[in-house]
């Protein structure tokens, strides 16, 4: 099934909790649409947002000492 403007509309407020513009929206699904299609032939199991506030946390964080440098 081909992914529509309106999906990507509701997906974008689910995940971001705004709006996002029509044409935007519609520009997005003509991009993203084949993309997702295509990793889903690949992979059946269908390819789903991640919740945001889970993008940036480490699933098995790394051990750090004190010698540790950050960059």
């Amino acid at each position: 099934m081909p992914l529509s403007r309106e999906a990507v509309e509701r997906l974008f407020a689910e995940q971001v909790g705004r709006d996002i513009p029509p044409d935007v929206a519609e520009a997005v699904a003509a991009v993203a649409g084949p993309i997702i299609d295509g990793l889903n032939a690949i992979d059946p199991e269908p390819l789903w947002l991640v919740e945001p506030s889970t993008v940036f946390e480490p699933r098995y964080p790394a051990e750090r000492s004190d010698e540790d440098e950050l960059l």
